[in-house]
């Protein structure tokens, strides 16, 4: 039996998957929002520990950032306007993605287009969409610290690319369009 995949005439990906249409992720138009408050949380990693590798960056920054550093994502999930609080009072939140070329994870959408900066992975084609974004070698802790510390004592560039990550970042409308501007060339 084979995968319905494979019997469509055209099949839509975020991304990383050969032989398909990208539309890459957003967030919900009624989402885009940010917020300024004081900053509580230096630095902040959003979503579960369920990989080898992300057990291993918590460490890493758990140790780098003893009282400064928190996670949100096993214990206590934070979705919605209360993310765009939450990042409204952080400094800097670390990405992580599943590495594949081409694909990047909808956090670098629900960080950014909620107002919060992030440093992320680099990820083949996510310059093209965010040339703001700051990122980093993918499990290289070294890499990542350097761009952390330099960030924390930058706060002037940090917001200058924090504000434009936010303007860059698409709405779910902009890719509804998207959308139907693909499936017109295939009518």
């Amino acid at each position: 039996l084979k995968e319905a995949q494979f019997e469509a005439d055209y099949v839509v990906s975020t991304g990383g998957i050969d032989n398909t249409e990208v539309i890459r992720q957003a967030i919900p138009q009624d989402h885009k929002e940010m917020f300024e408050y004081e900053k509580k949380f230096d630095v902040l990693f959003i979503g579960s520990l369920y990989t080898g590798d992300r057990l291993r960056l918590d460490e890493y920054l758990l140790n780098q950032y003893e009282g400064k550093y928190y996670q949100f994502g096993d214990k206590l999930q934070i979705r919605g306007k209360d993310l765009n609080h939450v990042l409204g009072q952080t400094k800097i939140a670390v990405g992580d993605s599943y590495p594949k070329p081409g694909y990047w994870s909808n956090r670098v959408y629900e960080i950014c287009g909620r107002g919060g900066f992030i440093i992320h992975p680099e990820v083949e084609g996510l310059k093209d969409e965010f040339p703001d974004i700051v990122t980093y070698k993918h499990n290289d802790f070294d890499d990542l610290q350097s761009k952390i510390d330099y960030y924390l004592e930058h706060e002037d560039e940090r917001e200058e690319i924090r504000n434009k990550c936010f303007t860059s970042c698409p709405t779910f409308k902009e890719r509804v369009k998207d959308f139907i501007k693909l499936t017109k060339n295939y009518g």
